[in-house]
Formats: C-alpha cells, sequence, structure tokens
C-alpha cells in the first residue's frame, strides 16, 4: 500500500494509478480526478500535493501562516507564549527555553564544545553565533556547514 506520509517506499513501482489508489484510500478521491493525472511520478506528485496542501494555518496574533500545523504551533510557542518547558539540568543550571533545539544549543556551553572563526582566534560555544561573527565581522557569506573548518 502507498501512503503520502510513508518516507520508505519505492520510487520505481510508483504509478500515477498508484498515486489515485493512495489519493482515494485518504478520501481525496474528489480532488484527484483519474484523467487528471500526469504521467511522470515527480509531476504526479506536485499535482497531489497542490490539491492536497492548499490548507493555511494563520495565526490570530500576528500576520504569520504556515500550510504545516507543526510549524504553527511552533511559532504560536516560541513567539506568543512564555512557556518555557524545557529545562537544563546539567550542573543545577535550571535555565528555560522555549524550543528544545534552544536547550541543546545552550547545553553546548556545558559540555565545552566550541567553534573556531576561519579568520580570527575567537571561539564561540554556539555554531549560529558563529555564524553571526563570521558575516558581520569578516563579510563572510556562509550557507552550508561545509563551509566551516
Amino acid at each position: 500500500m502507498v501512503t503520502f506520509s510513508s518516507p520508505t517506499f519505492h520510487l520505481n513501482s510508483i504509478t500515477s494509478e498508484a498515486v489515485y489508489a493512495a489519493a482515494a484510500k485518504a478520501n481525496l478521491a474528489g480532488i484527484v480526478v483519474k484523467s487528471e493525472l500526469p504521467e511522470t511520478f515527480d509531476s504526479t506528485m506536485e499535482f497531489v500535493a497542490s490539491r492536497i496542501n492548499s490548507k493555511q494555518y494563520q495565526c490570530t496574533y500576528c500576520d504569520f501562516s504556515t500550510k504545516k500545523s507543526f510549524n504553527y504551533k511552533r511559532h504560536v510557542r516560541s513567539v506568543h507564549e512564555n512557556e518555557r518547558n524545557y529545562i537544563c539540568k546539567i550542573d543545577s543550571c535550571w535555565k528555560r527555553f522555549k524550543l528544545s533545539h534552544h536547550l541543546k544549543a545552550h547545553q553546548q556551553i556545558h559540555n565545552g564544545i566550541k567553534f573556531d572563526c576561519n579568520f580570527c582566534d575567537k571561539r564561540l560555544s554556539d555554531k549560529s553565533n558563529l555564524i553571526k561573527h563570521m558575516r558581520s565581522k569578516h563579510g563572510a557569506s556562509l550557507r552550508h556547514p561545509s563551509d566551516f573548518k
């Protein structure tokens, strides 16, 4: 069975018919008409995604909108709510964060991990701060992790 949420399916075995069958199973047959489906896998997936992904999540506090529920919830939590549910417990720090990746970045301070600037002797415990430093102080245009030494 082919499902849209399954990341591990065999691309070679996917056809327009299989995508239509999956859409029908997901009660999307009303928006995906069999005769309209393109012939190739890529264009078929784009076609189905364009019909399915039309829902927008609009923030009630600001102009932010997104098609993904997860992004909407994360936006509201991180921007509009003051809940800080992620707590650093290393060395009795107890610093609190809104998002888990902010906690993980903070914990690098306790773990002694340092990132070296490619242009000077500066060492920072947060990679995003290193990127900001290298852009603002050295005019570096970093876009990819491979840009670091």
